[in-house]
């Protein structure tokens, strides 16, 4: 894949990671923006054309569209009379959202950050494409990558998507709240962390179910009820009890 040439759009966390990614193929032509500017700041560590202008793409084997989800319907009929293999990076978006006669899905499965080193290697790469010459293209730039590839149609990555969410999103936003809660104490975050650590460690090594601990568990309804009178917004007090349920309900097979 050496030969193979790409113009990557977009200039956010997983268009800047690809970069990364690829940087020591030398395989990227072009980097298509809507803001020059940013992503000149973005992108000052490589040294790779940076554009604006739809007219001023040249060829290319391969276009990815690493934006928002709601742009990459507009951005592929912004890309007229191309041959090129037109791919974008989502995880919920069908690959029907691109109206090129050649097309198909390049879905890291991973939370990025700009400042934060990931070791690609490891990270779930889903391809799909409308063809099986496509999918062998994209399996092979994805095997130059990591060593964790498949084949996964649409309906599918979206139910990838989904657990992803609720493993890194929602477990995120569980943090935030803990945060908030400390700090109104007066207290750190860092006191969790060794929790945390060991929390992430153990699921690593048994399946989710056998890892579960906890009051809600136990059905320890005293410490429930304890924690439930704590918390003084109304939605977190709904959030809480939903969530214990919910712990009850798996632990006990009644979901």
């Amino acid at each position: 894949m050496n030969d193979t040439k790409i113009i990557l759009i977009g200039s956010g966390n997983v268009a800047f990671h690809l970069v990364k990614m690829f940087a020591s193929h030398n395989i990227i032509q072009q980097i298509l923006v809507r803001n020059i500017h940013k992503a000149q700041e973005v992108f000052k560590d490589f040294s790779i054309p940076i554009i604006a202008d739809y007219a001023d793409l040249k060829q290319a084997d391969i276009i990815i569209i690493a934006t928002s989800d709601d742009a990459i319907p507009e951005i592929s009929s912004s890309l007229q009379n191309t041959n090129s293999l037109v791919v974008h990076t989502s995880g919920s978006v069908s690959m029907s959202a691109i109206s090129q006669e050649n097309k198909g899905v390049f879905y890291p499965l991973q939370t990025f950050s700009i400042h934060r080193e990931i070791g690609y290697a490891s990270i779930p790469f889903f391809i799909e494409g409308n063809s099986s010459e496509n999918e062998t293209k994209l399996l092979q730039l994805a095997n130059t990558i990591s060593k964790n590839t498949q084949i996964l149609s649409s309906e599918k990555r979206q139910y990838v998507h989904l657990s992803a969410v609720w493993a890194n999103n929602f477990t995120n936003a569980n943090f935030v709240t803990a945060n908030a809660i400390l700090q109104e104490q007066g207290l750190s975050f860092d006191v969790l962390k060794p929790l945390i650590q060991e929390t992430v460690s153990k699921v690593m090594e048994m399946s989710p179910i056998d890892a579960q601990t906890g009051p809600a568990k136990r059905n320890d309804e005293k410490v429930l009820q304890m924690h439930h009178n704590l918390l003084t917004n109304n939605k977190l007090k709904y959030l809480y009890t939903l969530l214990s349920n919910t712990i009850y309900d798996f632990t006990h097979e009644k979901l």
